[in-house]
């Protein structure tokens, strides 16, 4: 939800720009001191994921969840 609405303030902007951007930040967060933020410097690499993989991420999300909605009863 976070990722998605930073990026919604600047959604006409060129996927290519939206990744450059992303690249910048994760960098941030892996210059962090690992002594004193080992979380943030851990997990830097997973933070603002590319475009393709948000949508491959959600679009999975949807069809999981309407399989499984679809092999339950009628509520």
């Amino acid at each position: 939800m976070g990722s998605a609405a930073i990026d919604t303030a600047d959604a006409n902007e060129a996927p290519a720009d939206v990744e450059a951007r992303h690249r910048l930040w994760r960098a941030a967060y892996f210059a962090a001191s690992p002594a004193e933020f080992p979380h943030t410097t851990r997990l830097a690499a997973l933070l603002y994921p590319s475009l393709d993989d948000q949508f491959e991420f959600g679009i999975g999300l949807l069809i999981t969840g309407l399989r499984q909605r679809a092999g339950q009863p009628a509520a």
